[in-house]
């Protein structure tokens, strides 16, 4: 059986929803109630207190009456809710197995359920319905209605951080093993060899680096060993079939990605727990560092802050900055690097048939009175587009993303209210669709993979196999096009993925949580206009 749990087709290859598998949610809060308070009766000393006169006892009276009368409601019971021992499941829009997907919930999370079955067919167990939508078969796809079961309990310690923009640890495979568990001395000399000998290469190569190269050590910070790997206990299995008692389950290759929920200290080396509860040594995994830049909020026509038009830096060398010198322009003496933005005038300005743009905010670090201008072949132009596209109502927010200057523009109606720059397809074959489409599903996080191609003639590149786990703050609009957070560069305002849009890890959640359909609770995917989802926001892309 393959190792791979397929859970999302590869970016640019077609995606059915029904087929689409990938979800995961963060367990809403629980707590336990608070236990009944007694109702008590004070009862005043004896040796300081006065005899009451007939009317102070007849209020004491009507009090200590009242008081008894007043009964303490007992709080409610919690809901009853369900999980699953899975890394993904399927929720349906009927309880058929032929309905059509409309969300997921992943290992740990908990879904409030409906008290009773739905009696239908096709589901041994019974079908439950969820809040606030759709079915699961009970027993079925890993479901269970059992919140202490070591898999559900296990993966609910480490539910996703979806208040950060990694929702887990994230790093990129330098051939690694899939261990069952944190194996013994003896099982990894068998398995990797020297791993003293590794380890001290290891740490060479890191010192090699530039420091500003330099990945972290960890992609998460370290904590205790989780208790379910103790004494090297195997962890709960989530994959959905047995993988048995071997110390590991095949490898990671070069540059496979993967997430962690985990990072500890165990064996004289670090190690990580993967999402699907595998374990992997953090010295042959690179750390991903979360990428500096990041989008803009824009204010409001007339309020103080950032306004468009605005111009990106999209070269990776720092552009010349100049400046208008009577009727010539020479050279500024300033620089403006890779990704840096500022505002700009409406118009352009055309001096000896060289197109500039002025900059009408620069930095206060340079001199007073000046007229700085960059070349506008040199940045991305980005303008507020006062026409909405077709179809898009007033009231509507929508994604405005234009090829040719590699920016995303979020509007609400015609307001700009967020700005950034992606990164659209590379190279033939791999080009992003212009059109206007809505978002249909939602995870925040899902496995991207291809299995790869050989070359189709003589002379053409065969495509290598790729497989990123839990990519953060996925939104498919068309097929398998998706804006997603990419992690693996920092390429914002280039061309470089596969066909998606790219985004920075901070804009990506940004956008996702302003975008609708809005993930119900203890969800982690969910289809757009289907049980009752909101219908998902306008992508237009041109060129």
């Amino acid at each position: 059986m393959s190792l791979r749990l397929r859970l999302l087709a590869a970016c640019c290859a077609p995606v059915i929803v029904a087929s689409i598998a990938s979800a995961c949610g963060q367990p809403p809060a629980s707590s336990s109630p608070s236990p009944n308070a007694a109702a008590t009766a004070a009862t005043p000393s004896s040796d300081v207190a006065p005899a009451p006169s007939s009317s102070a006892s007849t209020v004491a009276s009507v009090v200590a009456v009242a008081s008894a009368s007043v009964a303490v409601e007992p709080p409610p019971p919690p809901p009853p809710r369900l999980s699953t021992t899975r890394v993904w499941t399927r929720i349906l829009d009927k309880p058929a197995w032929n309905a059509d997907v409309v969300g997921y919930v992943r290992a740990g999370s908990k879904v409030e359920r409906a008290a009773e079955k739905t009696d239908q067919p096709g589901c041994a167990k019974g079908w439950y319905a969820l809040k606030p939508a759709g079915f699961v078969c009970d027993g079925a796809e890993g479901i269970t209605t059992d919140l202490d079961d070591p898999a559900v309990t296990a993966a609910a310690n480490f539910p996703p951080d979806v208040g950060n923009a990694f929702p887990y640890g994230y790093g990129t495979s330098q051939t690694s093993p899939f261990y069952t568990r944190i194996p013994t001395a003896d099982e990894m000399k068998q398995v990797e060899g020297d791993v003293t000998a590794r380890l001290k290469d290891w740490a060479a190569q890191r010192e090699k680096l530039e420091p500003e190269k330099r990945p972290p050590v960890t992609a998460m910070p370290l904590g205790r060993v989780p208790t379910f790997l103790g004494e090297h206990a195997q962890p709960p299995n989530l994959l959905g079939w047995p993988i048995g008692k071997q110390a590991t389950l095949g490898s990671a290759w070069m540059n496979m990605r993967l997430s962690f929920v985990a990072a500890f200290e165990a064996e004289g080396r670090n190690w990580y727990l993967t999402t699907e509860n595998l374990v992997v040594p953090a010295d042959r995994i690179r750390a991903a560092r979360l990428a500096d830049f990041h989008g803009l909020e824009l204010a409001k026509a007339g309020e103080a802050g950032e306004h468009l038009p605005l111009a990106w830096v999209r070269t990776k060398d720092p552009i010349k900055v100049w400046k208008l010198d009577g009727e010539q322009v020479v050279d500024g003496e300033q620089k403006l690097p890779f990704q840096a933005h500022v505002s700009i005038a409406d118009k352009e300005i055309n001096v000896k048939g060289q197109r500039y743009l002025e900059i009408t905010s620069p930095p206060a670090t340079w001199p007073k009175g000046t007229r700085w201008l960059v070349k506008t072949w040199e940045v991305a132009r980005v303008e507020a587009q006062t026409a909405l596209p077709a179809g898009v109502a007033a009231t509507d927010a929508w994604m405005d993303i234009s090829l040719s200057s590699q920016s995303l523009v979020y509007y609400e109606g015609t307001t700009p209210t967020f700005a950034t720059l992606i990164s659209s397809g590379a190279g033939e074959g791999h080009g992003t669709p212009s059109g206007l489409w809505r978002v249909y599903v939602k995870h925040v996080s899902s496995r991207m993979e291809s299995q790869g191609k050989p070359a189709e003639k003589e002379g053409d590149k065969p495509e290598n196999p790729y497989r990123v786990d839990d990519v953060p703050w996925v939104q498919y609009f068309v097929g398998g096009y998706a804006l997603h957070a990419a992690y693996w560069h920092d390429d914002f305002g280039q061309p470089r993925s596969h066909g998606c849009i790219n985004l920075a890890p901070r804009d990506a959640r940004t956008l996702f949580n302003r975008t609708t359909p809005a993930i119900p609770s203890g969800w982690h995917g969910v289809v757009s206009g289907r049980a009752g989802a909101a219908p998902g926001t306008w992508v237009r892309v041109r060129w």
